[in-house]
Order: structure tokens, then C-alpha cells, then sequence
């Protein structure tokens, strides 16, 4: 083969390399979307305990026996709120660096806007949860 022929060749090959890690990176994607759509987190303050989507959507309110209302109930259901919020957000960001690894910049900036809204990771990794 010519010196040409070999560099168009060397020139296909890196555009089906790249193509082919494209199409991975785009299947990780999926699964990982399907995933974190079954995600929970749970978050709990003196009897309250809520539960939150993926997202941080309150999807359940379990109220303890002999809890009574006002302004206590309220601290009580907005501190297990913000705490499931954060329970799930550590959980999503487990799987999100599983799957992309913790370099990756999404990740970081990821990350980085759901500890200012969230406040710090509670646990390490852990994608079992």
C-alpha cells in the first residue's frame, strides 16, 4: 500500500475507533438513565421519614405514631426532606461515577452544584444502595 493508502487507512480506522467508543459512551448512557429512574432516597427526623425520586420529588410521608401537627411537625417533615434529597443525591452520584468515573468533568460539575444545594456527600460510594 502507499504512503497514502496507509494514512487513509490509519484515518478510517480512528474515525470506526471513535465511533465505536461513541456508541458505548451512548449505551452507558442509557442504561445509567434507566437506572437512576429507580433510584430512592429516604431521609428521617425524630418519627418523620420521607421519601424522595431521583430528582428529589417527595413521593411518600411516613409519620410515626403519636406524632401531632404544627410548627414541630413541620421542622420535623422539612429537616427528613432535606436529608432525603441528600440520601438520593449521594446515591445518583454513586452510580454516576461508577459509570463514568469520578474525573470526568460532568461528574464534577455535577457534584459540585448538588453539594451547594444539598450540602456534603453523607457516605462514600456505595452503588448497592
Amino acid at each position: 500500500m502507499t504512503t497514502r493508502g496507509t494514512r487513509a487507512a490509519d484515518v478510517i480506522a480512528t474515525i470506526e475507533a471513535q465511533t465505536e467508543a461513541a456508541i458505548a459512551r451512548l449505551r452507558q448512557a442509557s442504561a445509567l438513565r434507566e437506572e437512576l429512574g429507580a433510584v430512592r432516597g429516604t431521609g428521617s427526623c425524630e418519627g418523620v421519614t420521607v421519601t424522595v425520586s431521583s430528582t428529589g420529588v417527595l413521593l411518600d410521608v411516613d409519620l410515626g405514631p403519636g406524632l401531632v401537627g404544627g410548627v414541630d411537625l413541620r421542622r420535623r417533615l422539612l429537616t427528613a426532606h432535606r436529608a432525603a434529597q441528600r440520601d438520593v443525591a449521594d446515591r445518583v452520584g454513586d452510580r454516576t461515577r461508577a459509570t463514568w468515573g469520578a474525573d470526568d468533568p460532568v461528574v464534577l460539575r455535577t457534584e459540585h452544584e448538588t453539594a451547594r444545594r444539598t450540602g456534603p456527600r453523607l457516605v462514600r460510594d456505595d452503588v448497592s444502595r
